[in-house]
């Protein structure tokens, strides 16, 4: 039975590769690759796991967490990180196996154990815990990339104002926390170079490759049938360490690097019973080993109209794929490299995406698997119809249909008398039309009077100076620097509570009615920032006193003017409530 065999796949812990294996017995065992490896391996039943947690799906890593039971250790810590090193698709099976094996283990001994929690609700916790501190990790990005954010956060929050909830809400911080959770969620793709380790001598001479997690997903994910040899043959034949020492050695190596490959090379090389099952040929034909589906792409006459210059007499060999044949195999394996890193740029994509990313080297089959006995549209059709072609019929309109017809018609012919006995509109219409087709404006001749151009002009010119001087700024010239940061954090605090208060009073119609809050909290909150607008004089006079001290007959009259249309905003909200 599958429930009785031992379950193996390679793994990284603590960044060193192993090989992780589920006994029958139920004993998890991970050891390392490298008998030299300053990690150790470790053992624990399956029964003293507490939990697992896995990775997002779609994440750069699969991974596995184990979290051990109190009084159990794993390598002498509560949980250990797992991360399997296959191919993506070949990890995730991996995984999910060794996931269901321990999973059923934990479930079966809680049963027993009823004073345990469950596994679902340990898993809940976990995520919200993490959730949270996630969230307020970004927060505090975003305040750390924000200095006067986090001077306007410290003073209403960090007092105690208002919550930091309430703080957050304001649309424009909401716009902050979705482009800093944006840029923390963002995966990084996929490297565009090929993975060609070259071996390095060292100080003794020895050749050396320096084989990590990162290497050994890369190798996987360009060559499938090195997957195929590692599935195939660890650790049943060979464990990881001398697998890849044969790898490296083997003509299977030599036949996949993009740098430095040579037939000759090749010769030199002993054979080997377990790589060199797993050679093909080259793909050097002129035609490519991969037939390419003849469904794929429409043929577009003028594609290649300017790809080159004309040349003359002499032969234009600009699409023969290659002079020489060995440069093919690389020019190919380049290109579907090329393309995979394309496909992988799609991210999760749906069945009919994924389906039309098959046909590229599908058969027709797979362009029209759909079991529906309807008649199929092929994707091509939009493209290929010409609309110059196409017979343009009008939209037949439906008839009226008018339940007395005898009344509806006579109504229209007493309309006509009515207009017919009054031609006196029709008249004045025409004459109207014949006074408007005569007038012209002409701007030369209009002259305005001189007192009226001259009081518009500097009025004009008054107001340009004006907002040129900037009366504000010019008072705050001689402001010290501590004193004027007080007063912008207190303009920005005093800005804030009447957002606060404005957004309870009257909530903005775009406003979600399930997230909005209710009209008694809505309520409280208005008479909590109302309470503090009151006080709104007394904080700006504390304000304008040290600027008194520090610029004596002018600091306070400094703070006081620009102050001005903060002090107008806060009667005009305390007025609003009082109307009401």
């Amino acid at each position: 039975m599958e429930a009785t065999q031992a379950l193996y796949a390679s793994v990284s812990y603590r960044k060193a590769p192993g090989t992780l294996i589920l006994k029958p017995n139920g004993v998890l065992h991970w050891k390392p690759s490298n008998a030299a490896s300053n990690i150790r391996e470790f053992s624990i039943q399956d029964v003293h796991l507490n939990g697992l947690q896995v990775s997002k799906p779609g994440a750069a890593q699969v991974a596995l967490r184990l979290v051990a039971k109190e009084g159990h250790n794993i390598d002498g810590e509560g949980v250990a990180l797992l991360t399997f090193n296959a191919e993506k698709n070949t990890a995730l099976e991996h995984r999910e196996k060794f996931k269901e094996r321990l999973a059923a283990a934990i479930a079966k001994a809680r049963a027993e154990q009823p004073s345990a929690t469950s596994t679902a609700s340990t898993s809940t916790s976990l995520s919200s815990a993490q959730s949270d501190t996630s969230e307020v990790k970004i927060r505090g990005q975003v305040l750390l990339s924000n200095p006067s954010l986090l001077a306007l956060h410290k003073e209403v929050v960090g007092s105690g104002t208002i919550s930091d909830a309430d703080f957050w809400s304001h649309p424009a911080r909401a716009a902050l926390l979705r482009a800093e959770r944006a840029k923390t969620e963002q995966k990084q793709g996929r490297q565009g170079q090929l993975a060609d380790p070259h071996p390095t001598q060292n100080e003794s001479g020895e050749l050396k490759i320096n084989i990590t997690p990162q290497l050994i997903r890369e190798l996987f994910e360009q060559y499938p049938v090195l997957t195929r040899a590692y599935d195939e043959n660890v650790p049943t034949k060979l464990d990881e360490t001398t697998f890849w020492m044969r790898y490296f050695q083997s003509k299977l190596y030599h036949r996949l690097r993009t740098s430095l490959r040579s037939a000759a090379s090749e010769q030199h090389i002993p054979d080997d019973d377990i790589f060199d099952k797993y050679l093909e040929a080259e793909d050097n034909e002129l035609e490519p080993r991969q037939k390419y589906n003849p469904h794929d792409a429409l043929l577009n006459l003028a594609a290649t109209e300017e790809d080159h210059g004309p040349t003359g007499n002499a032969q234009d060999w600009t699409m023969q794929p290659g002079f020489d044949r060995r440069t093919l195999p690389l020019m190919r394996r380049f290109n579907k490299h090329a393309e995979s890193l394309l496909t992988s740029s799609l991210g999760e994509m749906t069945e009919e995406d994924a389906r039309r990313v098959r046909r590229k080297t599908g058969g027709v089959g797979e362009e029209y698997g759909s079991t529906s006995k309807k008649p199929r549209i092929s994707r091509y059709d939009e493209e290929i119809v010409i609309d110059d072609l196409n017979d343009q019929r009008g939209v037949q309109g439906r008839r009226l249909r008018i339940q007395d017809p005898k009344n509806y018609y006579a109504s229209d012919s007493n309309s006509q008398e009515v207009t017919t006995s009054t031609p006196l509109n029709q008249v004045d219409l025409d004459r109207f039309s014949q006074s408007l087709n005569g007038w012209k404006l002409e701007l030369a001749k209009f002259a305005p009077k001189g007192d009226i151009m001259r009081k518009t002009l500097s009025l004009m010119l008054e107001n340009m100076k004006q907002q040129k001087a900037g009366p504000s700024q010019e008072s705050m010239k001689g402001m010290p620097p501590d004193i004027f940061k007080q007063l912008l954090t207190c303009h920005a605090a005093t800005s804030e509570f009447l957002q606060q208060f404005w957004q309870a009073i009257l909530p903005s119609a775009d406003q979600d009615p399930s997230q909005s809050p209710s009209v008694v909290e809505r309520a409280r909150k208005a008479q909590t920032m109302l309470t503090i607008l009151r006080k709104t004089d007394a904080r700006i006079e504390k304000v304008a006193q040290i600027a008194e001290a520090a610029l004596p007959g002018q600091g306070h009259a400094n703070v006081m003017e620009a102050f001005s249309s903060t002090r107008k905003a806060v009667q005009r909200a305390l007025s609003y409530v009082d109307a009401v």
